[in-house]
């Protein structure tokens, strides 16, 4: 899985707005709370909202609000809006390659690897992580979760 600076970014910001939900964040706090390029910012916010993430309020200076709960957003729902499928092989999704040969198991592999990965982000939201869950206790609670008994 590779992130982007765009896909960390986005997600910086959706944290931003979720560690102040329901309030209201301006674009300059996005920026300065988390150490980000301000055009970067200019270009994400708008393209959050019209991933349906946040609204933006103009009364007096612009500032923005997550549409939902931060426990209703999972950081899946964020990395494919802002990135598409999360795993990708030459460009193209796992299911849609053919191996031959001694190289067949690797399409097994890469759906299975797409599947474990999403589990892991479309369990957690943003609310796990403005609380302070560490990945690697989600990652912990999921692997117990999905372990044969």
């Amino acid at each position: 899985m590779h992130v982007s600076a765009r896909t960390d970014y986005a997600l910086r910001a959706l944290l931003q707005l979720a560690a102040r939900h329901p309030g209201a964040v301006t674009m300059g706090e996005v920026v300065t709370q988390q150490g980000l390029p301000r055009s970067f910012v200019e270009t994400i916010l708008p393209d959050l909202r019209r991933a349906g993430f946040v609204r933006v309020s103009r009364v007096g200076q612009p500032s923005y609000t997550l549409t939902r709960a931060p426990d209703q957003i999972s950081v899946g729902s964020v990395l494919r809006a802002v990135e598409g499928p999360l795993t990708r092989v030459r460009g193209l999704p796992p299911d849609a390659l053919s191996y031959t040969g001694a190289a067949q198991g690797l399409g097994a592999l890469w759906v299975a690897a797409t599947a474990v990965l999403s589990e892991l982000v479309d369990t957690v939201t943003l609310s796990d992580l403005v609380a302070g869950h560490a990945a690697t206790e989600l990652a912990r609670e999921s692997a117990a979760k999905s372990a044969p008994p």
